[in-house]
């Protein structure tokens, strides 16, 4: 036995509803993500500004990495927490998250690597607008210092 397609126009309202019913973003969101990828953009810009591999040394196909992983919002955009990478440091790190540890310990020393992580396991929700605000200061004042 076949099954009827009911006719949207015969539908009821709770099932006219649920058919609409998630096919926008709200505004008040895609604002938070803008933000947030502004953000992480010019974090990007000023970890890779050093130029090199802090690992190795290559100057080729440099990408920024963070110290504590991007989930840990409350650290994310510090420009202390990143390390400008080569793709070959990076990816090696990421599968050995032990050595990036060891290499956290050694490049930070044992207090600031504590310190990091008590504020990265601080739940907070960002002020976005600040974030990005001081993110640009900085950029600016790194800018005007060369």
């Amino acid at each position: 036995m076949r099954h009827r397609r009911v006719p949207i126009a015969r539908r009821t309202p709770i099932q006219r509803s649920l058919k609409a019913k998630g096919t926008r973003t709200p505004k008040r969101r895609k604002k938070r993500l803008s933000l947030s990828k502004q953000a992480d953009a010019l974090w990007s810009q000023i970890v890779k500004e050093k130029g090199f591999c802090e690992c190795c040394g290559k100057r080729e196909g440099l990408q920024a990495a963070h110290g504590f992983s991007r989930r840990y919002r409350s650290t994310r955009w510090l420009p202390i927490n990143g390390f400008c990478l080569c793709a070959g440091c990076h990816v090696r790190f990421t599968y050995d998250p032990l050595g990036w540890q060891k290499y956290l310990r050694e490049a930070w020393g044992h207090d600031v690597y504590e310190e990091l992580m008590d504020r990265a396991m601080v739940f907070a929700k960002p002020d976005l607008k600040a974030t990005v605000t001081a993110l640009k200061d900085e950029l600016e004042r790194r800018d005007n210092g060369n």
